[in-house]
This record gives structure tokens, sequence and C-alpha cells, in this order.
């Protein structure tokens, strides 16, 4: 999540308002979360939807028998196959549907479902002449309620819904069979009434399906925070805080993994020690700030160096640092070796209490085993090329010195 996204969701968390819009980019992310899942919503209530609709016929034919034809011609014949190819369609292509509308696929979907039932009622009352068609005043009102409860619908397309139903009572009522003078008042009141209902129901709904959506990204962040403080924590645990290379528990950690790996297919494990050369003289003279510049720059210099994936690169304690190297044999580990040598000798680092160059230099301790074969297990390993590169350091430093185990 970005710098702003985060910033407009503490904002809109900590503020009391009549409005339901998110700023841009909070409410553009809540529109890209929610659009298949309101999609999905909308299909169903929409099969559900017609289903009702075309139950509908039992109270036409009770209702406005003399328009019965006109009822089965709308319902099966026109509306219904309408809906049906419509839930057909979105079902095979939701996710392009999705992708080009977001959420407003759904929500126009429910105004025109809306109208269209509303609609059937409106014609059918206007056609008919039976002294009850008045009653289909309250049908209207049935499909308002459906339209912006049931299918949950954002507020701003409920209130488009409701303005075209309300219309249509209006036209039923200027143009419609007339309704019994007694019933006029209270059917004007039922039919307002049931408007401000739904739409106030479909703000309140609306208001905390939004609250709980910042809700439930303010723990997304928070559960990612931890996360990546979690993976960060366990980095740090993991590696060297000077030169940011494995350290002495990761290399130990790792050793134990390669093994176990060389043991079930036989390959061969090479190990490095390595030791900067009169280190403690370089640190007396020019001080431990150079110093740690200096155990920096080679362990750099040996990452560089191990160029597969698997080599491992770790500061051991002090000056001395290991190199793991998993199916390396022991040509290619002399050669890794080798470079790993010149690659700090090329740094050109100047060492003048230094009996040994003019510049600061590493021995190295090679030893390469299969894991079936002696030492007997990862820390006899580790013995071998510590015992290679104390013989490094006894013949004169600035060398490989290869155990052969």
């Amino acid at each position: 999540m970005n710098d702003a996204l985060k910033a407009e969701l503490a904002h809109a968390l900590s503020i009391k308002r009549i409005g339901l819009r998110f700023a841009p980019a909070l409410e553009n992310q809540f529109k890209q979360d929610l659009g298949p899942q309101r999609t999905q919503a909308a299909l169903v209530s929409g099969g559900f939807g017609l289903v009702l609709y075309v139950s509908f016929l039992l109270v036409d034919w009770l209702v406005v028998p003399d328009v019965f034809e006109l009822a089965l011609t709308l319902r099966l014949a026109v509306i219904t196959p309408l809906g049906l190819v419509t839930i057909w369609l979105a079902t095979r292509n939701m996710a392009r549907l999705v992708a080009l509308f977001g959420p407003a696929f759904a929500d126009w979907t429910a105004v025109v479902s809306g109208w269209a039932a509303a609609g059937t009622l409106l014609a059918l009352l206007m056609a008919s002449h039976s002294p009850h068609a008045y009653f289909y005043h309250a049908g209207l009102v049935m499909v308002l309620l459906y339209a912006t409860l049931v299918q949950s619908t954002r507020f701003a397309v409920a209130v488009v819904t409701a303005t075209g139903i309300l219309a249509m009572h209006g036209v039923a009522g200027l143009l419609g069979a007339p309704m019994p003078t007694a019933i006029v008042v209270p059917m004007v009141d039922m039919v307002l009434f049931a408007v401000g209902i739904s739409l106030l129901a479909n703000y309140l709904a609306e208001k905390r399906h939004r609250r709980r959506y910042l809700l439930g990204l303010q723990d997304q962040l928070i559960l990612a925070e931890l996360q990546t403080a979690q993976e960060e924590l366990q980095r740090l645990s993991r590696s060297d805080a000077l030169t940011q290379v494995a350290n002495r528990r990761h290399f130990d950690e790792h050793l134990e993994l390669a093994w176990s790996r060389a043991s079930l297919d036989g390959s061969p494990l090479s190990m490095l020690m390595i030791d900067v050369d009169h280190f403690k003289a370089y640190n007396d003279f020019y001080g431990h700030q150079v110093g740690d510049a200096c155990l920096k720059s080679i362990a750099e210099a040996l990452t560089n160096s191990t160029r597969r994936p698997n080599d491992l690169v770790a500061r051991l304690g002090g000056e001395e640092f290991g190199v793991l190297l998993q199916q390396a044999s022991e040509q290619t580990a002399r050669i890794t070796a080798e470079r790993v040598r010149e690659a700090v000798a090329a740094l050109r680092l100047p060492h003048e209490r230094s009996s040994t160059a003019e510049w600061v230099t590493v021995s190295v301790g090679l030893v390469t085993v299969r894991a079936e074969a002696p030492p007997a297990g990862p820390q006899a390993m580790v013995s071998q090329a510590d015992q290679a590169l104390y013989e490094a350091k006894r013949e004169g430093r600035n060398r490989v010195k290869v155990v052969v185990a």
C-alpha cells in the first residue's frame, strides 16, 4: 500500500462525515477490491429476483385478469429471457466485465432490472380496466424495496432506482385507473414512506459496509507491517551488522542444511575459511573505523567473487570469514578460492604493518568433501577448513591451502 493510500485511510478512519465516498485513491481501491464480490452478489440476487418476478403471474391472474396475456408476454417472453441471457453472459465474462466496469456493472444492472420489474407493473396497471388494478401501486413499492435493499446497491444507485420507480408511481396516478378517493392519501403516504425508509436503510447499510472495509484494510496494513518487521528482524538476526553478509548463526544453519542435501544426492560440498592477514596490526595502526571499512570492503569482494545462488558468504567473527559452496568440486572450489584471494588483494588497501605485502591480503583454507565420506559431519568439516587455514598462515599467508578430506 502506497503512502498516499495510507494517509487517506488514516484520515477516513479519524473523521465522522455524512458523505459516503472516500478520497480518490481510496475510493478506487475500494471499487477494485469489491468489484468481483459485488458482481457475484448482483448475479445471485438477480437470479432470485427473476424467480419472484415470474411468480408474480399469480397476482396478475387474480388482480388484472383482463390483461393476463400481456403479463405472460412481458414476464415470460421479454423480461425473463433478457434477464437469463444477461446472467449467462455475465457469468461467462465476469472477469472482463469487472475489469471494464468494476462495481458499476452490478449497480446499473440492478437499476435496469428494478426499472424493468416496475415498468411491467406500470404497463399492466395502465392497460387494465380491472377495479383492483390500483393495488399495483403497492406492487411498485415491493419492487422498490427489493431493488434498493435486497440487491444492496450503492446509495447513489439506490437514489436513481427509487427516483425512476417514484416517477412511475406518478405516471400511474395521473394516467392509470383512478384509485378510490379514500385510499389516495394513504397510498401516497405509503409510497413516500417506502422511498424514504428504503433510501435511509440503504445509506446506513453502505456506510457500515464502507466502515467495515476501512477497518479490514487497516488490519491488512497492520499485518503487512508486522510481517515486514518480522522479516527484517529475522534478516538482522541472521546477518552481520557491520558487513551485511551472513553471521555465524546463519552460516551454521546453512551448513547443516547443505550437509543434509549433500548426504541425499552425494554431491560435493566445499568450504573456504578466510582470515585477514595481520588484521590486529592493521586495526592498531589505522584505527577501528578504518578497520571496519576494511572488513566491509572485503565482505563485498567475497560476495562479488561467489557467483552462484547457493553460495553463502558469512562473517564468522572478528576478521574471519567463511564461504560455503554447494555442489562445488575441488577444482571449482580452488578457482573460487584463488578468485577470492585475488579480489581482496586487488582492493589495494594499504597495510604498512603487514610483513606479507604492502596492502591487505587474506589467507584461505579450503576443504572439499562428499557428505557420505569422512569427515563424519559438518563440524568435522569446519575443523578441516580451520586446519587448512592454519597451514596457509604458517606457510607465509596470502595463499590458498587445500586439505583433501
